[in-house]
């Protein structure tokens, strides 16, 4: 987690203790406005360890299209594409959406992503987020689930990609 000095009081604190009383006493304001009592030792690590795949994965995504958009001279274009595909939703409906699309076109999207890889390599960009993506489309896509995109079935979606990814072991 970055240090509170580097976005002053708008940083959220992670408590290091397990009693929420002494977390909050230490971490008043001006160090911290905003603390996440967490009473369960190894909770508050395991979120920010989960959080940080997503956080750091988007970081490398952006990197890996950028570099090769600013190389293929398209880097603006790029950008006003992906604003305008940009719905607002919130991460429970983006996970949900998400899923449901790499479960439903999963095998077809690997295969456009390969061209993508060849095409980053092209432009001499490693493309090293891409291949990852390629993996993840073609085993969620190879599932054979019908998925739905409502953020309300996210879980249940979770637990059925689980029990097909356990029969793949």
């Amino acid at each position: 987690m970055a240090p509170i000095e580097a976005r002053a009081m708008r940083r959220r604190c992670w408590p290091p203790r397990p009693t929420p009383k002494l977390s909050r006493r230490a971490l008043r304001p001006p160090v911290c406005i905003h603390a996440l009592s967490v009473t369960e030792i190894g909770r508050a690590s395991t979120i920010k360890m989960l959080r940080s795949v997503m956080v750091k994965g988007m970081e490398a995504l952006t990197v890996e299209c950028f570099r090769a958009a600013v190389r293929a001279g398209v880097a603006e274009e790029v950008a006003n594409s992906l604003d305008a595909s940009q719905g607002g939703l919130g991460w429970a409906e983006q996970t949900a959406y998400n899923m449901e699309r790499m479960t439903a076109h999963g095998i077809r999207r690997a295969a456009e992503m390969r061209e993508v890889a060849k095409t980053l390599r092209a432009l001499d960009v490693a493309p090293a987020m891409t291949t990852g993506t390629i993996a993840w489309e073609e085993e969620m896509g190879a599932l054979n689930l019908s998925l739905d995109s409502d953020a309300t079935a996210c879980r249940t979606d979770l637990t059925l990609i689980e029990q097909a990814l356990k029969k793949g072991e």
